[in-house]
């Protein structure tokens, strides 16, 4: 992690095929979601980094991934998920893959307004989407202290995206 007044370079090298030089996907039918955080002054996560101890809703697939890792510095993330709204959404939306893992890095926060900062991305890649329907999706962040609803009125810790692939 760098000094307070120094910032961490965000390398989109990692994003494999989400980059712009394969248009993000989208021209093999396998789009790419960039997620990202909103810039909260000097907020610090507090991280699901114990596998012990994560939450009984959070997707299997990034518990998965939590269980995976070896060290509890990899765990220390604030964890981004994506999924279908509801079953039909599920079904149409496919498997995922995360770029270039599923988390923000601990290195990113907290935010301070330090020039040339730049917010930390993950890439969600739909790896065999339905065609030619619409896809409600929403992607979620994990931590302790984000506070969630799933209220489509009043959407906390979450966003709502709607895709259709021809």
């Amino acid at each position: 992690k760098p000094p307070r007044a120094e910032v961490c370079a965000f390398n989109t090298s990692q994003f494999g095929p989400c980059s712009s030089d394969n248009k993000y996907g989208y021209s093999n039918k396998t789009p790419c979601l960039i997620i990202k955080l909103n810039k909260i002054y000097d907020w610090n996560p507090d991280f699901y980094d114990d596998p012990g101890d994560l939450p009984p809703d959070m997707p299997p697939d990034i518990k998965e991934y939590i269980n995976s890792t070896t060290t509890q510095q990899e765990r220390r993330k604030v964890w981004v998920s994506c999924m279908g709204e509801r079953p039909a959404d599920v079904d149409a939306l496919g498997p995922l893959k995360y770029w270039p893992y599923p988390g923000l890095p601990e290195t990113y926060f907290p935010y301070d307004n330090t020039p040339g900062y730049l917010s930390p991305l993950v890439a969600v890649q739909l790896l065999k989407p339905t065609l030619h329907q619409i896809i409600n999706i929403r992607c979620r962040a994990w931590a302790r202290n984000i506070q969630y609803t799933e209220s489509l009125k009043e959407r906390l810790g979450s966003t709502h995206l709607e895709i259709m692939i021809d």
